[in-house]
């Protein structure tokens, strides 16, 4: 029994499928109802909870690169310090074997 409403089923989505190849090739598609446009547009009650989640991410994103940049900011000064002393013993050897 299954089988078979699966089936009719089947058959019947596939004579609606052609039946719309057919209008589409025929080529007397009429354009959509107003109303059906209007109901596919996201009113702003459903977008505004997007914008919110968005905005939470990209301030959590915003906050992370900030914690990132201030330790890479740490490694570059301690690098620069590292070059510093490094020039300033080259700087005494070279003193001290000219």
């Amino acid at each position: 029994m299954r089988v078979s409403v699966v089936l009719l089923w089947f058959f019947l989505s596939c004579v609606q499928l052609q039946r719309a190849d057919d209008q589409l090739a025929a080529g007397d598609v009429q354009p959509p109802n107003e109303s059906l446009t209007e109901k596919s547009k996201p009113d702003q009650t459903s977008v505004q909870p997007e914008v919110w989640t968005e905005l939470r991410e990209l301030r959590d994103t915003v906050e992370e690169l900030k914690k990132q940049n201030a330790a890479l900011e740490g490694r570059l000064v301690s690098a620069e310090l590292g070059v510093e002393a490094l020039r300033e013993e080259n700087a005494s050897e070279t003193q001290m074997s000219g």
